[in-house]
């Protein structure tokens, strides 16, 4: 289990001040103790953490067919909803750092093995289908019955809990809930590398060494053919199980996360302020076509907006693209200036991409406002629904899901 372990100096210090677990400190790596991510005193042992026993064979029904629940019904364009009855998350760790996936075929939202380092252990599997009248969490697999300490695996073979931050990614050429190099182990944030792949169907993971390791960067976003890529822009093909490094030219702009993929240009498309956790300043916005070799900047139109952003200096943040709009959302839930956050949830930034030349950037008009989003950040729970034309988001595990529509 300790083969592929990496720790260098600066997780070795992180390690030592703690997320939430230790002693604290102000490393905006981890931003201190997350307030609000439950419980965590059962961590060492998690047989009982919430529902106890494995879904079984999960059938998630037929996939979407575009007609409208009823909490969205009556829903005006770009005002934010609530869906009752979906607070908790399903009992998983997600104000750990930590984001989910969705299945867009079924408009289904996957959790797993979230969690990590000094906020919890609970490595369960959960999922919740938004597209029906009264959607319901499912636990899809249970924790481990005991956890590992600062292991990729725990001892039933289930991935460890970790910070999943913008990691977790559904494939559907694979039929995967892909979970490609997360960050920080329990309980001392120790960064060891795994790749393991969710089967929805079996409601199994596939297990450690059937899916080849990343060699650099973290995984951020999927591609239009089911790929995921990391932050290094390494490529991972689930089918064949196979790396690829195709991006031999970069640029100086840093890769964290947020990323998305444009689906009408065919290209991967970053925002970030610094380094996107807290480090570093200044915005940097890049954009990589996946057929291509290179990693282009981009540049946007000076207005207000723009400099809103700056002055908010995100972190943690999500977004994903909608291809009705032909734009980008960028949600971080307020304002980060001073690496904390000040919540402003109605804000939510617009990004529209051109074929050449500057890009535009501006504050999108909406009616109604989310609930406060997680101190750990949006990560990815900001996505968007295909047969609800609009965008999902889980402010934190003790909220309602909430949705915008955007079409």
């Amino acid at each position: 289990m300790f083969r592929h372990l990496v720790m260098s100096t600066a997780v070795l210090a992180l390690a030592l001040c703690g997320c939430s677990g230790g002693a604290g400190g102000s490393d905006p790596e981890d931003a201190g103790p997350v307030s609000d991510a439950g419980p965590t005193s059962d961590a060492g042992s998690t047989s009982d953490a919430g529902a106890g026993r494995d879904a079984g064979t999960f059938d998630a029904g037929p996939p979407s067919d575009g007609s409208v629940p009823a909490w969205l019904t009556g829903a005006a364009v770009n005002q934010w909803v609530e869906v009752p009855g979906t607070s908790g998350a399903g009992g998983a760790p997600v104000d750990a750092y930590s984001g989910m996936a969705i299945k867009d075929s079924t408009s289904e939202l996957i959790v797993a093995a979230a969690g990590g380092h000094g906020d919890s252990a609970d490595n369960r599997t959960v999922s919740i289908r938004i597209d029906v009248d009264a959607p319901v969490w499912v636990v899809r697999k249970a924790a481990s019955p005991v956890a590992g300490n600062n292991v990729g695996y725990n001892a039933d073979g289930q991935p460890a809990s970790m910070h999943t931050y913008q990691s977790t990614l559904y494939s559907p050429t694979a039929d995967r809930v892909l979970r490609v190099r997360p960050r920080y182990t329990y309980p001392s944030a120790w960064d060891v590398n795994t790749n393991d792949g969710f089967d929805l169907n079996t409601n199994t993971w596939d297990g450690e060494g059937v899916h080849p390791l990343a060699t650099d960067g973290y995984g951020f976003v999927r591609d239009g053919d089911g790929n995921v890529w990391t932050t290094a822009f390494e490529r991972y093909e689930p089918v064949a199980k196979k790396w690829s490094k195709p991006i031999t030219t970069r640029t100086a702009d840093l890769v964290r996360f947020p990323g998305a993929y444009d689906s009408k240009r065919r290209q991967l498309f970053t925002l970030q302020w610094g380094d996107g956790q807290g480090y570093d300043t200044g915005l940097s916005a890049s954009r990589v076509p996946v057929d291509g070799k290179s990693q282009l900047s981009v540049t946007f139109t000076s207005n207000a907006a723009l400099e809103q952003l700056k002055a908010d200096q995100p972190m943690y943040a999500g977004m994903d693209y909608d291809p009705l709009n032909d734009e980008f959302l960028f949600y971080a839930g307020g304002s980060w200036a001073g690496a904390k956050l000040t919540p402003i949830p109605e804000r939510v930034y617009a990004v529209t991409p051109v074929d050449s030349g500057s890009w535009t950037i501006r504050i999108k008009e909406v009616t109604g406002a989310p609930a406060v989003s997680s101190s750990a950040g949006v990560q990815g729970r900001f996505r968007y629904v295909p047969a609800l034309k609009g965008f999902v988001l889980l402010p934190s595990s003790k909220t309602n899901l909430w949705f915008l529509r955007t079409k």
